[in-house]
């Protein structure tokens, strides 16, 4: 059998059931322009039904060769990311605590003004004393 070598597919001509394809092969190339002059090299005949079988081989062809590209690029990514050394998350800042706010010197409340507060006011003083009190009276035992 003989191999023969072309550059590319040229002219494909059909006439009475019988497909005849023109295959090029480069002559050579213009060293100022980079362009290729292409010349005939040899030609094929075969029968339509034959070019359709051919078609659908190389078009199978392509799918299989685009399928393993993709499986390369895939695995070329994969062992990049195993490369890299694993990021950890970094944590979320969050934004500067603001300085409290200078306090009040605290006022000690008089009868008088106790008596103008409403029940639910004075109950909840009340309640709140007696949590100092108890406050008070656990660290001086626990000391």
């Amino acid at each position: 059998m003989e191999n023969l070598f072309a550059d590319r597919l040229g002219n494909i001509m059909v006439t009475n059931g019988i497909a005849r394809l023109e295959f090029l092969a480069v002559k050579e190339v213009n060293t100022k322009t980079h362009q290729a002059s292409l010349e005939n090299v040899f030609r094929i005949s075969m029968p339509v039904d034959g070019i359709m079988q051919a078609i659908e081989t190389l078009e199978k062809m392509k799918v299989d060769f685009q399928a393993t590209q993709q499986t390369a690029k895939q695995q070329e990514t994969e062992q990049q990311k195993a490369k890299r050394p694993t990021e950890q998350p970094q944590p979320k800042r969050l934004p500067p605590k603001k300085a409290p706010a200078p306090s009040k010197p605290k006022r000690k409340l008089t009868k008088e003004m106790f008596a103008k507060l409403s029940p639910e006011q004075q109950a909840k003083i009340r309640q709140l004393a007696k949590q100092k009190e108890r406050e008070k009276i656990r660290q001086q035992l626990s000391q």
